[in-house]
């Protein structure tokens, strides 16, 4: 019994060598569509906000928690036009593409210095995308309006800066992967670029 004291001593020092605490953030981003939505649609604006727990070593840390989000993309033209023959052309009219997001993230860190650390992760959730067009050509005319749910994988990186003990700025850049039916295509996969400033406070 003696001889395993060192070894529950060392075992317990481990244990309590992380510093776990809570963390808030919200973060303003700008969201880029990288396939064929980008000729349909200007880059978006985007918030988000975040509560984790977080696990703090001397040089290293990790984060594990939720996310909720809403992201709004505006056509590039008030309309669009498409040849329907070597005569006639249509026009197609596109509303704002919004989207509400829910996700499961997590982060691993590299503690640089006292304030600043590196960080990469990945989001895995779902975005409940709503899109609307009117279609108009000789032939037909065609009015739709859906809310469709796409599954979505974001590997991120990014920096952040403690202000304070508490309270902390970051940059975030990610590639968000999402798959479902699509208005344009069916089963098509969107892309996007994703930059973001935010804020974060620890508790």
């Amino acid at each position: 019994m003696i001889k395993l004291l060192p070894v529950v001593i060392l075992l317990s020092g481990l244990s309590f060598s992380a510093k776990a605490q809570m963390e808030v953030a919200v973060h303003g981003s700008v969201e880029i569509p990288l396939d064929e939505l980008k000729w349909v649609f200007k880059p978006g604006t985007g918030v988000v906000a975040t509560i984790s727990k977080t696990k703090r070593y001397k040089t290293k840390g990790s984060a594990i928690g939720g996310s909720i989000g809403y992201s709004k993309f505006s056509p590039k033209e008030d309309l669009f036009y498409y040849y329907v023959s070597d005569t006639e052309v249509g026009t197609i009219r596109y509303e704002d593409m919004v989207s509400y997001q829910a996700a499961i993230q997590g982060r691993w860190e590299i503690i640089i210095k006292k304030k600043i650390d590196l960080f990469c992760g990945l989001e895995l959730g779902i975005h409940y995308t709503k899109t609307a067009f009117v279609s108009h050509d000789p032939f037909q005319s065609v009015d739709s309006d859906s809310f469709v749910g796409r599954y979505v994988a974001a590997p991120k990186a990014g920096v952040n800066y403690m202000l304070t003990k508490k309270l902390g700025a970051y940059f975030q850049t990610r590639l968000a992967l999402s798959l479902a039916k699509s208005d344009i295509r069916d089963d098509q996969v969107n892309t996007y670029w994703t930059n973001s400033l935010g804020m974060l406070y620890r508790f």
